[in-house]
């Protein structure tokens, strides 16, 4: 572009340029409404040679003579290169449109109204020779019925030409929907009601047999889609529907094999149409799992998979055989893509998941879990966050009342909720944190406060259960990947101290249930991690108490399983089978502390405190049952001292050399030769073989079976109750002027009063999330 000279700058200055400029915009927007029609038009020859004839009187004129409209035809921000024909071109575009501006607008609109008439006397023909052809079948079978019936016989095409040709206007109805249908979950719900509104009113209900089904399965046998979006409003018709909708339905079964048929041929074959149609490129290694909605028909085919997968959701509410439930779970498995590629419909897919997960059969229980595991590798982040979430609380709600025959659905749930934690570890290690620090608070309250609900919010079984799932996790997640070290490693000392806390506690014998499964849950993260935690003194600790040093009362009844209480009560602990109890967690303990250490080269040192304790508590001890189970403990621990003694009598390098001690502790284990491992290792399969029988002896027990919801009910009521007579005893105490006694803050009686089966207090409302979290109740 040229430098604009002085002249052009001072004529710029004076005249109104801008007001100019926004009527030139004005007049070719004018000029481009024409269309084709105006495009096409061409000028006279002759009046074209006079203008290229004559020259432009314009150049010669000076610029500061010119007026505005002159000024304009001149054409100065045109580059260089325009000649002057063009600027006269431009000028007599502008004049004509002028002059024909509303003349154009008025071609256009008759044009448009004459191609919609056309368009209607093409559809009013259409549906004049239906009607002919209608009318002339019908006549057929009044006066030739037999020839009427030998075309049913042989050409039913002919005789369904017309529902035929319903069906096609209501296809090609739907398919302009879905191409001109909006992007949003929002708008989109608008395109799902339209499409599913009944068409006519007055058009009685058809009757849907097992024919009807199997062909629209022959249709899609073949991949095609016009047969599968049949079967898709057919099954949202007789299954999508909800109960409180007030839209009748347009078919009626036939028997109860049509609904089997159609819900058994619509979750087999349409999954397989979709993935045909819906082909998605295999990702870049750096980028997630890819959804349907990139694929190139997703627009087209986007409002019926929506339909399809509300009206699976209604199903599941609907189906009550056990075997029919785990098969839509299973076909779901693979819709978990087209699930995820709908954010709202995803969430409350996974809210059905976690009940079925934690309330139905055990394999609607597995097949469920497999379905959130897919959920949550499909969907994009942060759905992760809450999947982590729903998973971890359901189970902790789970957890309340842990009777034997529940306990191993609780061990299938806390599996699965270590598996789910395996998939990201970013988001595992922001959760983890979160919990275990809401854990802490909790016993932080307890051990400052000293008060009975806040001791309450710690000696649960959702607060051991708790601990459980975060010692699963990462010893598991440790065990499985060494290279995620550096990502859950620090986790473990908070968790360490949270547990140790719970045991210190209240050290009294009648929590030494609770100490015991604290106490293995170290040991896992002992043996996983690798990581030294002296527990000596919490396992050896629990012969000095008062109740191992007396003879008991010869008492009959059950052996107390110290596994499944929180709390022994006070009649229990005078008892010889409470001595038994606390001398086989002792000994099992002691055992497998002592062989997770067996190859230690510094195992002389660290049992030689264990082993001068053991040896003083069989002096004062009266009794010699449990003095003739310990003694085998202490037998091995001697062994296996002078087996590393003389293991490590030609080591040349310093205890400083951690290279080399490490190397010498795995050569030495390799060979497996510790005396120690040994004897765990056969008493492993020994007790192992014992805890079956008592698991089959237990499950024969059906009396004592209960289910979860009525022990939450029967707890809450409880508590009430409770509430109302301390109410009234308190007013009773006031009007007397005495003082109660149990307002005191002593730890040993309020620990006293907590019992097992007073667990009417929720653990989890007090818990708070971070603000990375997301609520999935949300929608």
């Amino acid at each position: 572009m040229a430098k604009s000279k002085k002249q052009t700058k001072k004529f710029l200055s004076k005249v109104g340029l801008d007001k100019a400029l926004e009527q030139r915009k004005k007049v070719k927007a004018i000029a481009n409404r024409k269309g084709k029609a105006r495009q096409n038009d061409k000028k006279p020859a002759a009046h074209k040679k006079e203008h290229h004839n004559n020259k432009n009187p314009l150049e010669a004129r000076p610029i500061e003579d010119m007026s505005v409209d002159e000024f304009m035809a001149k054409g100065f921000m045109d580059s260089d290169d325009c000649t002057d024909s063009d600027v006269q071109l431009d000028a007599l575009d502008v004049e004509e449109s002028n002059e024909d501006g509303e003349i154009s607008h008025e071609e256009i609109r008759s044009k448009e109204g004459k191609k919609e008439k056309k368009i209607v006397q093409k559809h009013e023909n259409k549906k004049s020779e239906i009607s002919e052809h209608k009318e002339s079948l019908t006549k057929l079978k009044e006066e030739q019925p037999e020839f009427f019936k030998y075309l049913q016989e042989n050409d039913e095409g002919l005789l369904s030409f017309l529902d035929e040709a319903s069906d096609e206007e209501g296809d090609t109805d739907e398919d302009v929907n879905l191409e001109e249908g909006p992007q949003s979950d929002d708008e989109d719900e608008v395109e799902v009601e339209a499409t599913l509104k009944p068409k006519s009113k007055t058009k009685a209900s058809d009757v849907l047999t097992v024919d009807k089904v199997n062909t629209w399965v022959k249709g899609m046998k073949n991949n095609e889609i016009g047969a599968m979006k049949k079967m898709i409003r057919v099954f949202y018709d007789v299954c999508g529907r909800k109960k409180d909708s007030d839209t009748e339905s347009k078919y009626t079964l036939a028997s109860g094999a049509t609904y089997n048929a159609l819900v058994k041929n619509s979750l087999w074959y349409i999954p397989k149409v979709l993935d045909h149609h819906l082909k998605v490129e295999n990702p870049k290694a750096d980028r997630g799992a890819p959804l349907p909605t990139t694929a190139k028909g997703w627009k087209k085919l986007r409002a019926p998979i929506k339909i399809l997968l509300q009206s699976i959701l209604e199903l599941f509410s609907e189906l009550a055989d056990g075997d029919a439930k785990c098969f839509a779970l299973r076909q779901c498995l693979q819709l978990c893509p087209y699930y995820a590629s709908f954010p709202k419909i995803n969430r409350v897919l996974f809210k059905k998941m976690l009940h079925i997960w934690s309330r139905e059969s055990e394999a609607a229980r597995v097949a469920a879990f497999l379905v959130i595991r897919k959920q949550a590798i499909v969907s994009p982040y942060p759905f992760i966050d809450v999947c982590l979430k729903g998973v971890y609380l359901t189970f902790i709600r789970n957890c309340k009342f842990p009777t034997p025959s529940v306990r191993p659905i609780l061990t299938f749930m806390l599996n699965s909720v270590v598996e789910i934690y395996s998939l990201d570890m970013n988001s595992t290690y922001q959760h983890a944190f979160v919990y275990i620090r809401q854990l802490a608070i909790h016993l932080r309250n307890a051990m400052v406060l000293k008060k009975k609900d806040h001791l309450k919010h710690v000696y649960n079984w959702q607060f051991v259960y708790a601990l459980k799932v975060w010692t699963k996790v990462i010893s598991g997640v440790l065990k499985l990947d060494k290279t995620n070290d550096q990502e859950l490693r620090p986790l473990i000392y908070p968790l360490v101290q949270v547990i140790m806390g719970v045991i210190k506690l209240i050290p009294t014998s009648s929590y030494f249930p609770i100490r015991f499964q604290c106490i293995r849950m170290l040991l896992d993260v002992i043996q996983t991690t690798g990581v030294y935690i002296p527990l000596s003194s919490q396992i050896f600790d629990t012969l000095n108490v008062a109740e191992m040093n007396k003879r008991p009362k010869p008492v009959t009844g059950k052996p107390l399983d110290l596994q499944t209480i929180i709390k022994v009560n006070k009649k229990d602990l005078i008892t010889p089978q409470f001595q038994d109890a606390v001398t086989q967690e002792v000994f099992e303990l002691g055992l497998r502390y002592n062989t997770y250490l067996a190859y230690s080269i510094a195992y002389p040192e660290m049992t030689f405190v264990d082993a001068i304790r053991l040896k003083s508590f069989f002096k004062k001890c009266k009794n010699k049952h449990i003095t003739s189970k310990l003694s085998p403990l202490l037998n091995k621990i001697q062994e296996n001292t002078k087996f590393i003694i003389t293991a490590r009598q030609n080591v040349v390098f310093s205890p400083c050399d951690s290279e080399k001690v490490q190397q010498w502790e795995n050569a030495l284990m390799e060979k497996k030769a510790s005396p120690m491992d040994r004897f765990y290792r056969v008493w492993e399969m020994a007790d192992a073989n014992k805890r079956k029988l008592m698991t089959s002896a237990v499950q024969k027990v059906e009396g004592k079976d209960f289910n979860i919801e009525n022990r939450k009910d029967n707890a809450k009521r409880k508590a009430n109750s409770e509430i109302d007579v301390k109410e009234k005893k308190q007013k009773t105490t006031q009007d007397e002027g005495d003082v109660n006694d149990d307002d005191e803050d002593d730890s040993d009686s309020d620990a006293s009063s907590i019992n097992q089966e007073d667990d009417g207090m929720d653990m989890l409302e007090d818990f708070k999330m971070s603000d990375f979290e997301l609520d999935s109740d949300e929608d």
